[in-house]
């Protein structure tokens, strides 16, 4: 069976950004496969090729097996810009929604589905579709809103959008995945209610409405069962109520089972090569812990997907591929004055009629840099991009002049203390820096077990401990030496 895909975008501002987005995109056609179809491939697959596809090669790629035909998956990160290369960065997730407009954000993930075959991927690892619903969120930023129906809608419009570009979404992070503190072992606990009304309509928004071929498990877990495993989550809701076709991949380094997990609905393991879709889950099949069909039902899926997406050795030269193009950056500017909303204007003080205007004061750290975004994986190289104040000086000309203030440190902007600036104690290796004593236990208690010169106080471990001697967790250092500062003045210390 083959199905025709006619996508219309009706520009609603009368200018050429949605008409230069649309221009080539009017058909997309390719293969919806039959399960008897897919059944076929999966028969002639060895249980180690089975078991190979359902975890990463390596950081973004899947398996592919060319003898039979089955194509890699090569995944980026998004949601609001291709995260493998530079790329045209739209304005966030949050910004999107605040547009309300479901038409706009179906052509803003078309364009995000063409940029993501040009940087030669066929997977976008969005929409973020989590619900703001703690003002602390650490990537609220990400999220199209705190109301459960309008973010319903947009994430319907951006799948939509990025699919009919044979370039597959992952609607993420299934579910209530509220705080970045600790997201790897808080317990969300959450009435059936709440979890159906709040936290779950842009998820069957993606799936039923949008049409979604992947949802991407969360960290945390929900009602006690980790999400990459919780069977409530993944099977009963996602494939049995609503029908989900595709495939369920973990958040990275997000699983924590292999039995349990293969039990409970995940499909595929990220990145790879996987922890416990591996060798792993060889042993739990031959011991009877997990059954060959729960693998083909995964294997099943993942194939369901190739036969989407474009093949990755045509994406860059796939028909609808484009990157930075004008129209692209036309739109992007677009989207961002529909998100915006003026909520006050005082003595009709807006628009700043540059005739009468002879100097303004621009202040705050934000305004000298272009922030595009909240970071992590998200974070979208652009092509270029400009700051407010570089924005404001070249509207207003040589005929104001714009006086600008940085005020207070914008958070990360405290820069590392040079190396040549530390001296460590008497005794130390004749080198610049600091002595670093690491102690195996978080309370610097009886005699390091490590001691080093460290060139500057600087490091980011993540879960890996500093040294080889020295546990993941429940360790603790002291760095001991002096500050020589270059000159004599005032220097301002950051922590």
């Amino acid at each position: 069976m083959r199905t025709r895909v006619l996508i219309r975008i009706r520009n609603r501002f009368g200018g050429p950004a949605l008409a230069a987005l649309a221009l080539g995109l009017g058909v997309c056609d390719w293969a919806l496969p039959a399960r008897a179809d897919l059944d076929k491939v999966v028969a002639q697959l060895t249980l180690e090729e089975k078991i190979a596809l359902l975890s990463g090669t390596n950081e973004m790629d899947t398996l592919a097996i060319p003898r039979l035909g089955i194509p890699s998956l090569r995944m980026a990160d998004g949601p609001h810009g291709v995260r493998n290369g530079r790329a045209t960065c739209l304005p966030t997730g949050v910004a999107m929604g605040a547009s309300w407009n479901p038409r706009l954000i179906q052509a803003a993930g078309m364009l995000l589905g063409r940029e993501t075959l040009a940087r030669g991927c066929n997977v976008l690892l969005g929409p973020c579709v989590n619900i703001q619903r703690s003002p602390l969120g650490g990537r609220n930023f990400e999220s199209f809103s705190e109301d459960p129906l309008l973010a319903a809608r947009i994430t319907a419009a951006y799948v939509k959008g990025v699919q009919s570009q044979r370039v597959s979404t992952s609607a993420k992070h299934l579910a209530c995945n509220n705080e970045e503190v600790d997201r790897g072992s808080v317990d969300v606990v959450v009435s059936e209610r709440a979890l159906h009304e709040i936290y779950l309509p842009a998820f069957r928004a993606a799936v039923q409405d949008g049409g979604c071929w992947s949802v991407m498990a969360a960290y945390n877990k929900v009602n006690g069962q980790y999400c990459s495993e919780n069977h409530l989550l993944l099977t009963d809701i996602l494939k049995e109520q609503w029908g989900f076709q595709g495939f369920a991949v973990s958040d990275w380094h997000a699983c924590h089972s292999t039995a349990e997990t293969a039990h409970n609905g995940l499909d595929l393991e990220m990145p790879g090569p996987g922890e416990y879709f591996s060798h792993r889950l060889a042993a739990a099949v031959q011991e009877g812990l997990v059954r060959e069909e729960e693998i083909d039902d995964k294997v099943r899926r993942i194939l369901w997907v190739t036969r989407q997406v474009e093949p990755l050795e045509t994406t860059n030269g796939a028909p609808n591929a484009a990157l930075d193009t004008p129209g692209h950056r036309d739109f992007a500017r677009r989207l961002a004055e529909d998100a915006m909303v003026l909520l006050k204007n005082d003595r009709a003080l807006l628009p700043l009629d540059r005739k009468r205007i002879r100097s303004i004061a621009v202040i705050g750290p934000n305004a000298a840099v272009a922030r595009l975004g909240g970071g992590g994986s998200s974070t979208v190289e652009p092509v270029y991009s400009v700051s407010p104040l570089e924005g404001l000086r070249a509207l207003a000309g040589d005929g104001v002049q714009i006086n600008y203030e940085r005020g207070c440190l914008q958070e990360g902007e405290v820069l590392d203390i040079a190396t040549s600036f530390l001296v460590p104690p008497e005794g130390s290796p004749a080198e610049c820096g600091l002595r670093g004593e690491y102690f195996d236990n978080p309370d610097l208690a009886g005699s390091p077990v490590l001691t080093r010169v460290d060139a500057t106080v600087a490091f980011q471990w993540g879960a890996q401990a500093p040294a080889s001697a020295l546990p993941a967790d429940g360790f603790s250092v002291r760095w001991t030496g002096r500050l020589m500062a270059p000159t004599s003045g005032t220097f301002r210390l950051g922590i």
